[in-house]
Protein backbone atom coordinates (compact mmCIF):
# COMPACT_ATOMS: atom_id res chain seq x y z
CA UNK A 1 0.00 0.00 0.00
CA UNK A 2 2.90 2.44 0.73
CA UNK A 3 4.83 1.97 -2.10
CA UNK A 4 1.82 2.11 -4.30
CA UNK A 5 1.35 5.85 -2.72
CA UNK A 6 5.00 6.83 -3.01
CA UNK A 7 4.91 5.29 -6.67
CA UNK A 8 1.22 7.79 -7.84
CA UNK A 9 4.00 10.63 -7.89
CA UNK A 10 6.87 8.90 -10.07
CA UNK A 11 7.42 7.07 -13.25
CA UNK A 12 9.37 4.96 -14.70
CA UNK A 13 10.32 2.09 -17.37
CA UNK A 14 8.65 -0.87 -16.68
CA UNK A 15 11.89 -3.11 -16.69
CA UNK A 16 13.18 -1.15 -13.65
CA UNK A 17 10.28 -1.74 -11.77
CA UNK A 18 11.63 -5.13 -9.65
CA UNK A 19 14.80 -3.22 -8.99
CA UNK A 20 13.23 -0.13 -7.72
CA UNK A 21 10.72 -1.71 -5.88
CA UNK A 22 13.88 -3.91 -4.36
CA UNK A 23 15.44 -0.60 -3.60
CA UNK A 24 12.41 1.16 -2.10
CA UNK A 25 11.70 -2.24 0.37
CA UNK A 26 15.11 -1.32 1.60
CA UNK A 27 15.50 2.04 2.24
CA UNK A 28 12.22 1.46 4.37
CA UNK A 29 13.51 -1.39 6.15
CA UNK A 30 16.77 1.03 7.20
CA UNK A 31 14.26 3.69 7.85
CA UNK A 32 12.54 1.64 10.27
CA UNK A 33 15.30 0.02 11.78
CA UNK A 34 17.07 3.29 12.62
CA UNK A 35 13.51 4.21 14.22
CA UNK A 36 13.29 1.37 16.33
CA UNK A 37 17.32 1.31 17.49
CA UNK A 38 16.00 5.23 18.75
CA UNK A 39 13.14 4.11 20.31
CA UNK A 40 15.04 1.84 22.20
CA UNK A 41 17.96 3.94 23.18
CA UNK A 42 15.12 6.67 24.73
CA UNK A 43 14.06 3.76 27.07
CA UNK A 44 16.95 2.48 28.45
CA UNK A 45 19.33 5.34 28.02
CA UNK A 46 16.65 8.17 28.91
CA UNK A 47 13.47 6.39 30.11
CA UNK A 48 11.65 7.80 27.66
CA UNK A 49 8.98 5.66 26.24
CA UNK A 50 7.73 6.52 22.49
CA UNK A 51 4.70 8.56 22.63
CA UNK A 52 3.34 7.09 19.18
CA UNK A 53 3.52 3.82 20.11
CA UNK A 54 0.65 2.23 21.35
CA UNK A 55 1.09 0.94 25.41
CA UNK A 56 0.55 -2.97 24.76
CA UNK A 57 2.56 -3.22 21.63
CA UNK A 58 5.21 -1.22 23.93
CA UNK A 59 5.18 -3.87 26.36
CA UNK A 60 5.23 -6.30 23.89
CA UNK A 61 8.40 -4.97 22.80
CA UNK A 62 10.11 -4.19 26.04
CA UNK A 63 9.65 -8.11 27.03
CA UNK A 64 11.35 -9.11 23.56
CA UNK A 65 14.38 -6.54 23.87
CA UNK A 66 15.05 -7.84 27.89
CA UNK A 67 14.78 -11.50 26.63
CA UNK A 68 17.86 -13.92 26.82
CA UNK A 69 17.27 -14.62 22.99
CA UNK A 70 17.16 -11.05 22.11
CA UNK A 71 20.31 -10.41 23.95
CA UNK A 72 22.55 -13.37 22.54
CA UNK A 73 21.47 -12.32 18.98
CA UNK A 74 22.23 -8.73 19.84
CA UNK A 75 25.72 -10.38 20.68
CA UNK A 76 26.46 -11.95 17.78
CA UNK A 77 25.54 -9.08 15.66
CA UNK A 78 28.07 -7.09 17.31
CA UNK A 79 30.87 -9.57 17.14
CA UNK A 80 30.27 -9.90 13.31
CA UNK A 81 30.34 -6.37 12.75
CA UNK A 82 34.00 -6.70 14.69
CA UNK A 83 35.30 -9.66 13.09
CA UNK A 84 37.45 -9.29 9.69
CA UNK A 85 35.35 -11.08 8.15
CA UNK A 86 31.96 -9.83 8.50
CA UNK A 87 33.12 -5.97 8.92
CA UNK A 88 30.76 -3.69 6.72
CA UNK A 89 32.77 -0.38 8.19
CA UNK A 90 33.04 2.30 5.25
CA UNK A 91 33.72 6.33 5.64
CA UNK A 92 30.51 7.04 3.40
CA UNK A 93 28.46 7.97 6.33
CA UNK A 94 25.03 8.17 5.49
CA UNK A 95 25.58 9.46 1.82
CA UNK A 96 24.45 6.01 0.02
CA UNK A 97 27.12 4.81 -2.76
CA UNK A 98 25.25 6.42 -5.50
CA UNK A 99 25.80 9.54 -4.37
CA UNK A 100 29.23 8.88 -3.71
CA UNK A 101 29.53 7.49 -7.50
CA UNK A 102 28.12 10.51 -8.71
CA UNK A 103 30.28 13.20 -7.03
CA UNK A 104 33.45 11.11 -7.72
CA UNK A 105 32.40 10.89 -11.64
CA UNK A 106 32.36 14.74 -11.52
CA UNK A 107 35.84 14.60 -10.20
CA UNK A 108 37.15 12.25 -12.20
CA UNK A 109 35.35 13.72 -15.31
CA UNK A 110 34.10 9.78 -16.33
CA UNK A 111 32.31 7.22 -14.25
CA UNK A 112 34.65 5.55 -11.12
CA UNK A 113 35.14 1.76 -11.36
CA UNK A 114 33.74 -0.61 -8.67
CA UNK A 115 37.68 0.25 -6.84
CA UNK A 116 37.69 3.52 -7.49
CA UNK A 117 34.23 3.76 -5.56
CA UNK A 118 35.51 0.80 -2.94
CA UNK A 119 38.90 2.99 -2.41
CA UNK A 120 37.08 6.40 -1.75
CA UNK A 121 34.59 4.96 0.60
CA UNK A 122 36.95 2.47 2.08
CA UNK A 123 40.48 4.60 2.41
CA UNK A 124 41.61 7.88 4.14
CA UNK A 125 43.41 9.58 1.29
CA UNK A 126 45.67 11.78 3.26
CA UNK A 127 46.88 8.69 5.30
CA UNK A 128 45.92 5.64 3.08
CA UNK A 129 45.10 3.52 5.96
CA UNK A 130 42.18 1.83 5.16
CA UNK A 131 39.04 1.62 7.60
CA UNK A 132 39.22 -1.92 8.88
CA UNK A 133 41.66 -5.00 8.03
CA UNK A 134 39.28 -6.25 6.12
CA UNK A 135 39.26 -3.44 3.43
CA UNK A 136 42.75 -3.90 3.27
CA UNK A 137 42.86 -7.49 2.47
CA UNK A 138 40.58 -7.16 -0.10
CA UNK A 139 42.07 -4.07 -1.65
CA UNK A 140 45.41 -6.16 -1.52
CA UNK A 141 44.01 -9.07 -3.36
CA UNK A 142 42.12 -7.49 -5.60
CA UNK A 143 45.14 -5.78 -6.88
CA UNK A 144 47.38 -8.84 -6.91
CA UNK A 145 44.55 -11.08 -8.84
CA UNK A 146 44.21 -8.03 -11.29
CA UNK A 147 48.19 -8.14 -11.87
CA UNK A 148 47.88 -11.62 -12.53
CA UNK A 149 45.34 -11.73 -15.34
CA UNK A 150 46.93 -8.83 -16.93
CA UNK A 151 50.55 -10.66 -16.68
CA UNK A 152 48.60 -13.60 -18.39
CA UNK A 153 46.29 -12.73 -21.14
CA UNK A 154 47.56 -8.76 -21.57
CA UNK A 155 46.02 -5.72 -19.90
CA UNK A 156 42.94 -5.23 -22.58
CA UNK A 157 41.26 -8.35 -20.79
CA UNK A 158 40.59 -6.29 -17.64
CA UNK A 159 39.63 -3.54 -18.98
CA UNK A 160 36.17 -4.17 -19.21
CA UNK A 161 33.99 -3.97 -16.13
CA UNK A 162 32.48 -6.82 -16.45
CA UNK A 163 35.67 -8.36 -15.95
CA UNK A 164 37.17 -5.92 -13.21
CA UNK A 165 33.52 -6.99 -11.46
CA UNK A 166 34.55 -10.45 -11.67
CA UNK A 167 37.83 -9.83 -10.36
CA UNK A 168 36.15 -8.38 -7.36
CA UNK A 169 33.93 -11.21 -6.88
CA UNK A 170 36.89 -13.04 -6.43
CA UNK A 171 38.39 -11.04 -3.98
CA UNK A 172 35.65 -10.79 -1.71
CA UNK A 173 34.07 -14.12 -1.92
CA UNK A 174 30.80 -13.55 -4.36
CA UNK A 175 28.23 -12.79 -2.88
CA UNK A 176 26.98 -13.66 0.85
CA UNK A 177 23.33 -15.64 2.23
CA UNK A 178 21.36 -12.08 1.10
CA UNK A 179 23.02 -11.68 -2.55
CA UNK A 180 25.09 -8.86 -1.41
CA UNK A 181 28.65 -7.65 -2.23
CA UNK A 182 31.14 -6.67 0.28
CA UNK A 183 31.68 -2.87 -0.02
CA UNK A 184 28.83 -2.08 -1.98
CA UNK A 185 26.00 -3.91 -0.62
CA UNK A 186 22.36 -4.46 -1.87
CA UNK A 187 23.22 -1.42 -4.07
CA UNK A 188 25.45 -3.24 -6.32
CA UNK A 189 22.51 -4.83 -7.80
CA UNK A 190 21.90 -1.31 -9.58
CA UNK A 191 23.59 1.33 -10.89
CA UNK A 192 26.76 0.69 -9.05
CA UNK A 193 28.07 -2.48 -10.36
CA UNK A 194 27.51 -0.81 -13.91
CA UNK A 195 30.22 1.73 -14.87
CA UNK A 196 30.69 2.87 -18.13
CA UNK A 197 33.90 3.64 -19.70
CA UNK A 198 32.26 7.33 -20.98
CA UNK A 199 28.87 8.94 -20.14
CA UNK A 200 25.98 7.69 -22.08
CA UNK A 201 24.57 9.04 -24.99
CA UNK A 202 20.42 11.18 -24.88
CA UNK A 203 18.37 9.27 -27.02
CA UNK A 204 15.44 10.55 -28.17
CA UNK A 205 13.75 7.01 -28.51
CA UNK A 206 13.96 6.65 -24.81
CA UNK A 207 10.97 6.85 -23.62
CA UNK A 208 8.64 3.98 -23.04
CA UNK A 209 5.61 3.78 -25.45
CA UNK A 210 3.28 4.46 -22.68
CA UNK A 211 4.79 6.92 -20.89
CA UNK A 212 5.01 9.10 -24.83
CA UNK A 213 1.63 8.34 -24.94
CA UNK A 214 0.42 9.70 -21.79
CA UNK A 215 2.17 12.67 -22.30
CA UNK A 216 0.40 12.99 -25.81
CA UNK A 217 -3.02 12.75 -23.99
CA UNK A 218 -1.95 15.11 -21.24
CA UNK A 219 -1.06 17.49 -23.96
CA UNK A 220 -4.16 17.13 -26.12
CA UNK A 221 -6.76 17.39 -23.00
CA UNK A 222 -4.54 20.72 -22.40
CA UNK A 223 -4.72 22.39 -25.62
CA UNK A 224 -8.43 21.37 -25.62
CA UNK A 225 -9.15 23.31 -22.21
CA UNK A 226 -6.86 26.16 -23.79
CA UNK A 227 -9.20 26.27 -26.98
CA UNK A 228 -12.66 26.75 -24.37
CA UNK A 229 -10.97 29.08 -22.30
CA UNK A 230 -10.43 31.60 -25.36
CA UNK A 231 -13.90 31.14 -26.20
CA UNK A 232 -15.01 31.28 -23.02
CA UNK A 233 -13.09 34.89 -22.88
CA UNK A 234 -14.49 36.06 -26.45
CA UNK A 235 -18.18 35.14 -25.10
CA UNK A 236 -17.54 36.98 -21.94
CA UNK A 237 -15.75 39.88 -24.20
CA UNK A 238 -18.70 40.11 -26.38
CA UNK A 239 -21.37 40.20 -23.81
CA UNK A 240 -19.65 43.18 -21.88
CA UNK A 241 -19.61 45.09 -24.86
CA UNK A 242 -23.50 44.92 -25.36
CA UNK A 243 -23.22 46.34 -22.07
CA UNK A 244 -20.96 49.02 -22.97
CA UNK A 245 -17.75 47.84 -21.04
CA UNK A 246 -14.66 47.86 -22.99
CA UNK A 247 -11.12 47.05 -22.20
CA UNK A 248 -8.05 47.85 -23.70
CA UNK A 249 -5.73 44.87 -25.24
CA UNK A 250 -2.29 44.65 -24.10
CA UNK A 251 0.13 46.15 -26.29
CA UNK A 252 1.63 42.13 -27.16
CA UNK A 253 -2.27 41.17 -27.82
CA UNK A 254 -2.21 44.23 -30.79
CA UNK A 255 0.78 43.84 -32.19
CA UNK A 256 -0.11 40.04 -32.66
CA UNK A 257 -3.11 41.16 -34.01
CA UNK A 258 -1.49 43.05 -36.96
CA UNK A 259 1.12 40.53 -37.55
CA UNK A 260 -1.91 38.34 -38.19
Amino acid sequence: MWFDEWAQKYKWLPQYDSAIKKIWNGKCAEILRNTMHTVRQDLYQKQVRAKWIPRQVMEELERIWASEDYKAKCEIAKANRASTTGGTQHKGGSIPNTEHKRRLALELGRDPTMFELFKKTHQNESTGAFVDKRAELVHDDFIRRKASISSEGGSASVQSNQAEFNIWLEATGGRNKKGRIYGFGSEADGDIGCTQASPPSISTTSIHPNVENELRMKITALTEENEQIKQQNVMIMSALEKMGITFPLPSNSTNAENDN
